[in-house]
């Protein structure tokens, strides 16, 4: 996969889990606050994020003076994200249920998601 394609692919995720964010809070609250019921979906992220983020981290360790380093730092904060969510899921959850307890901080980590998504995107089709 090329770093533009990596841009492409970051970008509408963020862009489109923006957009949800925006267009249906209500929606998105309803998973953060389900999400600490679920100890098997709590286990399947985590694991997924961890393998995402290895597998990031593993082909495309780059550090280097340009956009192409935000695939790297992606890739590790994603790493990071498994293994606390693994090794400390409530601290984990916690934050989520705090960050979320009111819509408009829904709708701000929403804007702040499609800002991201159209950043990469901009990064991957330009």
């Amino acid at each position: 996969m090329t770093d533009a394609q990596i841009f492409q692919l970051l970008g509408i995720v963020y862009a489109a889990v923006g957009l949800g964010g925006i267009i249906n809070s209500d929606f998105y609250t309803k998973i953060v606050d389900s999400f600490d019921n679920n100890p098997a979906l709590i286990y399947i992220t985590a694991l997924i994020l961890l393998t995402t983020g290895f597998i990031i981290v593993t082909f495309h360790n780059i550090w280097v003076a340009g956009w192409t380093v935000i695939i790297t730092i992606f890739g590790y904060a994603v790493l990071i994200k498994g293994i606390g969510l693994l090794v400390f899921p409530r601290a984990f959850i916690a934050m989520s249920k705090a960050m979320v307890k009111k819509i408009k901080n829904i709708r701000l980590c929403a804007v702040v998601a499609l800002a991201i998504g159209l950043g990469l995107m901009y990064l991957g089709f330009k």
